[in-house]
């Protein structure tokens, strides 16, 4: 009767014998021992729990030998780990911090010294690419719903995703009047789509209106053509003849305190420049842009005339 496990090699206890396997005996048909297994165990370096013998029989139990010649095999394998997923908050106003932590995950194996990593997907974009901790977190600037998972893996290759759904509310047309941003600094709100079917997509704080994106997405996760960019903010002016610079490919339209001064919708990536008498103190700049197809690129610029 030859003893052994599947794989081959693990330790297999045959009545009064203890040994690696394969362990073989010399019995009598019919004649009855006992056959015992431990649980989990190392093989090759991957640890892999036991599923049951060949015979049906439980970890330890007594086997009857057979009339010919035969084997009694030990079936192991790797246990599946589990993830688990839990967020500090699954909602709120962008932008808004959440803590994730995935660190109640478990493998099945790791009392025999098993040990999982982490991968994250924070952005909802199928790639797990944004972490490798068990504990994390990611500010939101996105309207609508994220899909976040977390992939734990064991040292076999086994794996498990958890996931929990992040929704961000979009600013209310009030609050991006009031502007939550820095003094001096855009509220951006990005949408994709064509104008019939356009979206809200993002929205965040900026500095400048200076983008050259090229063939690029203009943010992760959002497409490389049919996209619209507005820009609203409160700057301080020093008064005088101010001169503005704008580049829009494909358009692009800018208002001073709700007039409209540069209006290059369609045409030609060519620099527009006008002239403004500003008194000292804030005005309200806005700026829309929009990209069609090709090539992306979005600037305004100002300076006082000397």
């Amino acid at each position: 009767l030859t003893v052994d496990t599947k794989p081959s090699g693990g330790v297999v206890s045959f009545g009064a014998t203890t040994a690696a396997g394969p362990l073989k005996q010399t019995v009598v048909a019919s004649s009855q021992d006992e056959v015992a297994i431990a649980s989990p165990q190392v093989f090759n370096g991957v640890t892999r729990s036991f599923v049951g013998w060949s015979d049906g029989g439980a970890a330890s139990h007594v086997a009857t030998a057979p009339n010919n010649d035969g084997s009694l095999i030990a079936t192991f394998t790797n246990g599946v780990p589990v993830a688990k997923l839990s967020s500090d908050r699954t909602d709120g106003k962008v932008p808004f911090e959440v803590n994730f932590d995935a660190s109640d995950s478990t493998d099945p194996d790791a009392a025999a010294g098993d040990t999982i990593t982490y991968a994250w997907d924070l952005d909802g974009d199928g790639l797990f690419d944004d972490g490798t901790s068990a504990k994390i977190a990611k500010t939101y600037v996105i309207d609508g719903a994220t899909k976040v998972r977390v992939r734990v893996t064991d040292r076999a290759g086994a794996q498990a995703v958890a996931q929990v759904d992040i929704g961000g509310v979009a600013l209310t047309q009030a609050e991006l009047q009031a502007n939550p941003c820095k003094k001096n600094t855009y509220v951006a709100r990005y949408f994709v789509g064509s104008k019939a079917n356009r979206v809200p997509f993002l929205t965040r704080c900026e500095k400048a209106v200076n983008a050259r994106w090229g063939l690029r997405r203009p943010v992760k996760g959002a497409p490389k053509d049919h996209f619209f960019v507005r820009w609203s903010g409160t700057f301080d002016f020093s008064g005088g003849t101010t001169r503005f610079k704008a580049i829009g490919d494909d358009g692009i339209r800018v208002w001073i305190d709700g007039r409209l001064i540069i209006n290059r919708w369609r045409g030609k990536a060519e620099l527009s420049t006008i002239d403004r008498p500003l008194t000292r103190g804030k005005h309200a700049v806005r700026v829309e842009y929009i990209e069609r197809t090709g090539t992306a690129r979005a600037l305004l610029t100002w300076a006082k005339r000397r």
